[in-house]
């Protein structure tokens, strides 16, 4: 598959949802689904905000691309061009000129639109419900650079946990691995640190000041041509306490009991009582309860939180990262469910790990590495 004709496949996606929801159109300016549509196409300048410097507007017949002209050419030469996709600038001290740009394409009642943004009429309404899953399936040219982009994030979390060192600060760590990962063309939305006690306290623990003594975790999200992976790995200084052993082996129970669960057709609800399940025969029936466990992943770190009730199918080929935690350890990778089976697209088979049977079928899960 080409880009063309993945490009292709999600406008006909678009179309359907159109037709479904009886809108004309829909402008797309957030970062996550701009590279969902363009294959990866960057919209951003300002890496932490989730609001893109253009937008998209698509239609069943026409797409185009609007935006301040200060950005036109590069998006037009490095972002869009390549699929045939107009781009229009309007000057950056009249963002109003947008409102006017929209709606001699397309009457503003007609569309909808995932963020809002100065000078889009008021008339244009929210996103329809549900057009996130749009993205979910993903094609096959997604599944390749996402196996791409997994392989990078594992090897280079695992060097820069390898590379640390006892007295090693954990802004440090966090900026080796996110170095190692930049010259790689990976950016790092979330990059976690936590030595010793904090490891204990905090199940997101910014990185400080604070100096390793004798343990601990690195925990990334990493994002190439839109897609995000996810992974934690932690490492102990010396033999590690027998305690802090079986937690973390009853943690990887819990992660290899949900990546088991699962599979096509399931529901993130049932995935989440297996972990409930799991937990609870491991002795620490109420951790859930401390920390979100994960759920779809893709253009989005989360593109959904499990939650016992939830009534949502997973889908073949869609993405997962599970992040089941016991105070003190977790253990994450992201999974690609397709009809063969679950893929690990984080783990290198370079780290040591724990085989957890489940539903059939073993996975691994990383070990606490010992230095």
């Amino acid at each position: 598959m080409d880009d063309h004709q993945e490009f292709g496949l999600k406008r006909k996606r678009i179309a359907a949802m159109l037709e479904r929801s009886g809108l004309g159109g829909v402008l797309l300016g957030t970062r996550h689904n701009f590279a969902w549509l363009t294959g990866g196409g960057r919209n951003f300048v300002n890496q932490a905000s989730d609001v893109g410097v253009a937008a998209v507007l698509v239609t069943a017949e026409h797409i185009c691309c609007f935006c301040a002209n200060i950005e036109a050419e590069r998006i037009a030469d490095e972002e869009v061009g390549h699929l045939g996709i107009e781009v229009v600038g309007y000057p950056w001290w009249e963002p109003a000129q947008l409102g006017r740009l929209l709606a001699e394409r397309l009457d503003p009642a007609q569309m909808a639109a995932d963020v809002h943004l100065a000078g889009v009429p008021a008339a244009v309404r929210p996103l329809p419900t549900g057009f996130d899953r749009l993205r979910w399936k993903l094609t096959e040219a997604e599944m390749e650079r996402y196996r791409q982009v997994g392989a990078i994030v594992g090897r280079e979390l695992e060097a820069a946990c390898r590379s640390a060192h006892v007295g090693l600060a954990e802004h440090r760590i966090a900026a080796a691995l996110t170095s190692r990962l930049a010259q790689e063309g990976v950016r790092t939305p979330v990059v976690l640190v936590a030595a010793d006690e904090r490891v204990r306290r905090y199940r997101h623990p910014i990185p400080t000041d604070n100096r390793v003594k004798r343990y601990f975790m690195l925990v990334v999200c990493g994002e190439r041509q839109g897609l995000i992976c996810s992974a934690t790995r932690l490492v102990h200084f010396g033999r590690p306490p027998d305690e802090l052993v079986a937690k973390h082996q009853a943690v990887c129970r819990v992660d290899g009991r949900m990546i088991g669960a699962t599979r096509p057709g399931v529901t993130l609800g049932a995935v989440f009582t297996e972990a409930q399940a799991a937990y609870a025969e491991a002795g620490w029936a109420d951790e859930w309860r401390l920390h979100h466990q994960g759920g779809p992943t893709g253009y989005l770190s989360r593109d959904a939180k499990a939650t016992p009730n939830s009534d949502v199918a997973i889908l073949e080929d869609q993405a997962f990262a599970w992040n089941p935690s016991i105070a003190g350890t977790k253990s994450e990778d992201t999974v690609l469910v397709t009809a063969e089976g679950n893929e690990l697209l984080t783990a290198t088979g370079e780290w040591p790990s724990l085989e957890i049977d489940a539903e059939s079928a073993k996975y691994s899960r990383p070990d606490i590495l010992v230095l």
